[in-house]
């Protein structure tokens, strides 16, 4: 339960020393994340987008801090929605 009271307004004069600042605008905060870009090359090097059955291909990640640097040591993940569509070689642990 709130109480709300009435309170007293007066005729007060304006203050006799208003301030000279004109003031600043607050701004907003710039949000910054981490950033991952992957690529997809062939045994050449070449970047491609998509592949034929039995051909095989390197996924690249590249992970930027929210600086603009690269973040060293950073571990990436790569699954597949079906086992069946694509094989990991090697399953873990390679750079």
């Amino acid at each position: 339960m709130a109480i709300l009271a009435p309170c007293r307004r007066s005729r007060a004069s304006p203050p006799t020393n208003p301030g000279t600042g004109t003031g600043t605008t607050p701004t907003t905060p710039v949000v910054s994340e981490t950033k991952v870009a992957v690529t997809m090359v062939d045994g050449s090097g070449n970047p491609i987008s998509s592949l034929a059955g039995g051909q095989s291909a390197t996924l690249r990640a590249t992970v930027v801090s929210p600086s603009g640097q690269p973040a060293a040591n950073t571990i990436v993940e790569f699954a597949t929605a079906s086992s069946n569509m694509v094989v990991f070689t090697p399953g873990t642990g390679s750079t």
